[in-house]
């Protein structure tokens, strides 16, 4: 009879233990997939991004740079290959990008950003106990190219 007792109590016992087991490979297992789909969200932009930025440049090379309207044609050009590379991104990331598209000197500089990412991110960025902030991105993401004609 005492074996019984003492199997009872034991049990008892570890069911305790095993939620605690439980919820540290919870957290584990569920920082580790949200930090791939947040990061999968930063990492798209900023490929979008760089390719978007490096096709506007190659566009806006197809302005005449001996044309009296060089600048403004270069920027036009830039400016609609940018919003067609970057058609393809959601609206919600869209209504925050910034494109900005310069003429000096022959060179064309086509930057595409997404400002305070930190404070403006798509996918909530989470505090995570031992582990720190999900995903941890620099407060800006941005891509520039630049091209001389």
């Amino acid at each position: 009879m005492m074996l019984k007792r003492s199997a009872t109590a034991s049990a008892r016992n570890q069911r305790g233990a095993a939620a605690m087991e439980f919820a540290i490979v919870f957290v584990l297992v569920f920082a580790v997939f949200y930090a791939m789909v947040s990061y999968a969200f930063p990492l798209l932009m900023l490929q979008t991004f760089n390719t978007a930025s490096s096709q506007s440049v190659r566009a806006a090379i197809k302005a005449d740079p001996s044309d009296d309207d060089f600048v403004s044609n270069a920027t036009a050009l830039a400016s609609a290959e940018a919003a067609r590379q970057l058609a393809a991104l959601p609206n919600v990331i869209l209504r925050n990008v910034n494109v900005s598209t310069s003429v000096a000197n022959s060179r064309i500089t086509v930057r595409i950003s997404y400002p305070n990412y930190r404070s403006n991110p798509v996918i909530p960025i989470l505090t995570l106990p031992l582990i720190g902030q999900v995903p941890s991105v620099p407060q800006d993401i941005a891509a520039e190219a630049t091209l001389s004609p």
